[in-house]
C-alpha cells in the first residue's frame, strides 16, 4: 500500500462507502438475524462470516481461538452436519465462510491502522450497487470507548446499531447458546440451565453478566460516538416490518422486505422459564439496567421489560 492509498493514516477504501455499519450487540439479541437480513439487501455489503472480532483485537482482547475453532470445524469432515445446525451455515456457503474466517484471522494478526487487512474483508464482495459496508459482531458491545472512537473515525458517515433484550430472556438464551456450543448438543436438563443462569447472574466477571449490562455498554459507546450515529432497538419489537423499515432509514438504504419466517441460531424448542423466585433474583441483580433503560427510552421499552420489573415487591406495590 502506498501513501496515496491512505487518508489520514486510514485505508482509503473506508472513505469510498456511503455508510459504514456496525451491528455491535448485544449477544442473543438478534444480531445473527440482522446479519442475514442485510446480507440479502442489494445495497449492503457484509463479509461472508459474521463476527470477525477484528475490533476486539484492536481493543487489546483478540479472540483468535474462537476463529481457529470455527476454521477447524469448516475444514473438518461433514461440516454441514456438525456446524450448520448450530450457526445457520448453508452448504453452498461453506467455501466462502472458510475463506472469510481465514481472512478474519489474518486481520487480527494485523490489527490497527491503517486497517487494510480488515478492509480486504469488508469490501471483498463489493458490487456497483453496494453503498453500505460493515459487519455484525455482538462481542463489540464490550469494547472500550477509545476503540469505538477509532471505528467512528473510519468514514464520514458511520452507523452503530445496538439491540437490547429483556435481561431475563437474554440471560437464558445466552446460557443455552453457550452450553450448546460447548457440549455440541441442544438438549439440557432444566436444572443445569437454571444453575448456569444463576451462576452467571451472580458473577459480575462472567460473560453473561457483562453482556447484560446495557447501561454500561451505552455509556462507553456514547462517550465516543454522537447519539445521532447510534440506532437503539429492542429484540422484542425487532421482527416487524415497520421496525425494519425504520432501521433501513437509519442506515440510509432503501427499505427491503424481511423474511420473518427464517430463524437464525434458533433451536426450535420451547422457551425455558424460570420460577418466580429465580426470575426475581435475575431482575434484582440487573435492576439498574432495567431502570436505566426505562428512564432513557420511556414508552419505547417493550411490555416484557415492565412485566419483569413488576416482579420486584416494591415495584409491584407501587
Amino acid at each position: 500500500m502506498t501513501q496515496a492509498d491512505l487518508i489520514d493514516g486510514i485505508d482509503a477504501r473506508f472513505r469510498t462507502a456511503d455508510r459504514l455499519l456496525f451491528i455491535i450487540g448485544s449477544q442473543k439479541c438478534g444480531t445473527s438475524w440482522l446479519h442475514r437480513y442485510f446480507e440479502g439487501h442489494p445495497q449492503v455489503c457484509l463479509p461472508a462470516w459474521k463476527e470477525h472480532n477484528y475490533w476486539n483485537a484492536v481493543d487489546g482482547h483478540p479472540v483468535d481461538d474462537f476463529l481457529k475453532l470455527r476454521r477447524r470445524q469448516l475444514q473438518g469432515p461433514n461440516p454441514v452436519l456438525r456446524l450448520a445446525r448450530r450457526v445457520g451455515l448453508k452448504p453452498y456457503k461453506r467455501p466462502a465462510k472458510l475463506a472469510a474466517v481465514t481472512r478474519a484471522l489474518a486481520a487480527q494478526r494485523n490489527a490497527g491502522p491503517p486497517h487494510s487487512v480488515y478492509a480486504d474483508s469488508i469490501f471483498e464482495f463489493r458490487t456497483p450497487e453496494s453503498r453500505v459496508f460493515g459487519e455484525a459482531c455482538p462481542q463489540y458491545a464490550l469494547l472500550h470507548s477509545d476503540t469505538y472512537r477509532q471505528m467512528d473515525r473510519l468514514g464520514p458517515v458511520v452507523r452503530f446499531v445496538f439491540v437490547m433484550r429483556d435481561p431475563v430472556a437474554r440471560m437464558i438464551s445466552g446460557v443455552k447458546h453457550s452450553m450448546r456450543m460447548a457440549a455440541k448438543q441442544s438438549t439440557f436438563r432444566r436444572e443445569d440451565v437454571v444453575d448456569a443462569v444463576l451462576t452467571s447472574t451472580r458473577d459480575p466477571g462472567s460473560w453473561g453478566y457483562q453482556m447484560t449490562r446495557y447501561d454500561e455498554m451505552i455509556a462507553r459507546l456514547e462517550a465516543a460516538v454522537s447519539p445521532e450515529r447510534i440506532g437503539y432497538y429492542f429484540f422484542e419489537d425487532l421482527f416487524d416490518q415497520a421496525q425494519i423499515d425504520q432501521l433501513c432509514d437509519f442506515v440510509g438504504v432503501p427499505r427491503h422486505t424481511a423474511d420473518f419466517e427464517e430463524k437464525v441460531n434458533f433451536d426450535g424448542r420451547p422457551q425455558l422459564t424460570l420460577t418466580a423466585e429465580e426470575r426475581v433474583e435475575v431482575v434484582a441483580t440487573f435492576r439498574n439496567v432495567y431502570e436505566s433503560v426505562v428512564d432513557r427510552f420511556g414508552d419505547q421499552v417493550p411490555d416484557a421489560w415492565h412485566r419483569s420489573l413488576e416482579l420486584l415487591p416494591e415495584m409491584a406495590a407501587s
